[in-house]
């Protein structure tokens, strides 16, 4: 291709290069400020409608209400047509490719954080650290911010009903039994003996005081690991104090449909845990800014999480008698354990605003909060009010 010179001469043209936008969006919310700086081939208003769209999501808000738009030579004027190939402005965040945004924290003083997109057409992908390791969708400063005042305010919900229960239960407990062969294979087992008594109070508290202490160190001393851990997709305290938690949780709920014998309460635990390890495992497997997700964990979870229910269910339907409050304990708690489950799959389908993974830490803490709760005053209720 050739153009004309004012002369008329034929002259070569330049080489073409792709065009160069760069839009910086500033503010200052609550908890420190945000600062984009997108570059790709796109117009001037795709970056203006994309930086807008950051802004809203990270919380930015322009000290001017209106969001500074600024243009280096060579780029296209305000109103020009997407080059094609370029990605649509309304695409979501985080879902297009060709390219990637990179996430650092600056001073402390200001809590200032910068992402830096750069990319040869297409706009969004995975958010990376200058570490080069990604970054959850949705974990901002000003989220985390959020999250440890729930966490400390979890901790206080968790701590009183752990020191009412205490304080008001009763001296109920439920022995564990164990019935051991005394002869050769197919020989009947004798009738089961008495190991221990489990005081139904203090098991309830302990799972509530489980809680109140995850939450409290996540928000004061090891806060610095929560949050690290939420940038790169994992909660690992979550992992922890449900292995611990909710298994005594199982445990209980087994007890009351009669389930007390150890090697049961064994099988127990161990299935409970197994499950929740999946979970963290779900988690380790599907980092933030994968290619693809992996659901084989979860599955894997699912079926040896459910083995525990099936046995609760079963003795709920063939015991003779069974009290009410039992069968509300059961059908509550089997639907909201199986909601920490819906949660993790919603997350890793990116369904709605699950594709938020803060979203889905908050609705985590949320199901620990009701579910705890409420087993611990359904078991109050109906066993342990003097």
């Amino acid at each position: 291709m050739t153009t004309l010179s004012p002369q008329r001469r034929s002259t070569p043209a330049p080489p073409r290069t792709a065009p160069l936008h760069t839009c910086t969006v500033t503010g200052g919310p609550k908890g420190g400020g945000v600062l984009a700086i997108p570059t790709g081939a796109r117009t001037d208003a795709d970056v203006a409608a994309h930086a807008g769209r950051l802004a809203t999501r990270t919380g930015a808000r322009s000290r001017r209400g209106r969001l500074p738009l600024q243009r280096r030579s060579g780029e296209r004027a305000p109103g020009a047509r997407r080059p094609a190939g370029t990605a649509d402005s309304r695409a979501p965040l985080g879902r297009l490719s060709d390219g990637r945004w990179r996430d650092c924290r600056d001073s402390r003083p200001t809590g200032t954080t910068m992402l830096t997109y750069r990319g040869t057409s297409n706009w969004g992908g995975p958010v990376e650290r200058e570490d080069g390791t990604s970054v959850a969708t949705g974990v901002t400063t000003e989220r985390l911010t959020g999250l440890r005042r729930w966490n400390l305010g979890l901790t206080l919900l968790h701590l009183i009903q752990a020191v009412a229960i205490v304080l008001l239960a009763g001296s109920f407990s439920i022995t564990v039994t164990s019935s051991v062969p005394e002869g050769p294979p197919g020989t009947a087992a004798p009738a089961p003996e008495a190991l221990f008594d489990v005081p139904i109070g203090w098991a309830v508290a302990a799972f509530l005081a489980l809680a109140a202490a995850d939450h409290l160190l996540t928000a004061t001393v090891c806060r610095g690991t929560y949050e690290r851990d939420l940038r790169r997709g994992i909660n690992r305290f979550r992992w922890l104090e449900y292995a611990l938690s909710a298994t005594l949780m199982v445990l209980l709920i087994g007890f009351y449909a009669g389930i007390t014998s150890l090697n049961a309460v064994i099988a127990v635990v161990g299935a409970n845990v197994g499950m929740i390890l999946f979970g963290w495992l779900e988690e380790v497997m599907n980092p933030p800014g994968r290619a693809r997700t992996r659901m084989l964990p979860f599955w894997f979870g699912a079926l040896v999480g459910v083995t525990p229910w099936v046995s609760i269910a079963y003795n709920t339907v063939a015991a003779e008698v069974v009290p009410g409050f039992v069968y509300g304990i059961v059908l509550v708690q089997a639907a909201l354990f199986f909601s920490f489950g819906l949660n993790q799959w919603l997350q890793y389908r990116g369904v709605g605003r699950w594709a938020d993974y803060a979203y889905g830490e908050k609705t985590y803490l949320v199901l620990s909060l009701v579910a705890k709760s409420l087993l611990a005053w359904q078991i109050f209720a109906g066993s342990l009010a003097d």
